[in-house]
């Protein structure tokens, strides 16, 4: 009887040792039949990862078992993955980082026309308090691209201007758009960046020549220049758009999603 016994223990072992080789080949795991089954509602352990609501963006590592938590990862990760269709999801991530440290001043608004659907492309409205430009409004449009942080986003100013940085095409001269850029920067640099071109203009840099000429030979005439094309009034052949603050329409906030607007 002990020989029957122990030849039993045996081939139940190497069954054991069998079924584990065959999981072990699959990827998967085989509890020992001897541990006590997991109670109903047991949290997976600390340190454990996996993919969220199924959209495959990365993968939860080292969470806090609480329930709270756990939701608000699925939460943010859920609209990160609304998002997908506007660009990388690294891009997305480093966007959203930087939209949540924002601390806009007055002088400044950010709307995303889309909401949610499409974070990538937003515009960005101006109004210098100060300087030459004051009483004005100026919008500008974002396009982040899927390379960003290692790229600048894509920026254009959407009305015709007198401004020695900004063309009558609205290309606009800033260093960090351009050679200067560096992974380490943020959206909130560009709007510092954008807001000081109002404030103190660079000659030394322009792209409307004829503009820088005037700021540094002729500041009066300049002066006058500004505030009579602000007015939508022409200079040197061309028209251009009006852009006082009183008669620009910005969006209105039933037509922005709760996370298209920053002020």
């Amino acid at each position: 009887m002990l020989h029957i016994l122990s030849l039993k223990k045996k081939q139940q072992a190497e069954a054991a040792e069998a079924a584990a080789a065959a999981a072990a080949g699959a990827g998967q795991t085989v509890s020992d039949p001897n541990s006590p089954a997991p109670t109903p509602g047991s949290a997976t352990p600390a340190g454990t990862s996996s993919s969220v609501n199924g959209t495959g963006i990365g993968s939860l590592t080292s969470l806090n078992p609480s329930t709270s938590s756990l939701q608000s990862h699925r939460s943010d990760l859920s609209s990160i993955s609304s998002s997908r269709a506007g660009g990388s999801n690294y891009a997305l991530l480093r966007l959203q980082k930087d939209i949540s440290e924002l601390d806009l001043p007055s002088t400044m608004r950010i709307y995303f026309p889309e909401g949610e659907r499409d974070l990538m492309h937003f515009d960005v409205y101006i109004s210098p308090d100060e300087g030459l430009y004051k009483g004005g409004t100026f919008k500008f449009s974002f396009a982040v691209t899927p390379n960003f942080p290692h790229e600048p986003p894509k920026v254009l100013c959407t009305q015709r201007i007198y401004h020695p940085n900004i063309d009558l095409q609205g290309h606009v001269c800033l260093n960090i758009l351009r050679q200067d850029w560096k992974p380490v920067l943020s959206i909130d640099s560009i709007l510092v960046g954008l807001q000081f071109l109002f404030l103190e203009p660079n000659p030394t840099d322009p792209l409307n020549k004829e503009a820088a000429t005037q700021f540094v030979k002729n500041r009066d005439v300049f002066k006058s220049i500004v505030r009579n094309t602000m007015c939508g009034g022409s200079h040197d052949g061309y028209s251009f758009d009006t852009v006082l603050t009183d008669r620009v329409g910005l969006p209105s906030s039933s037509n922005v999603s709760a996370v298209g607007s920053y002020k």
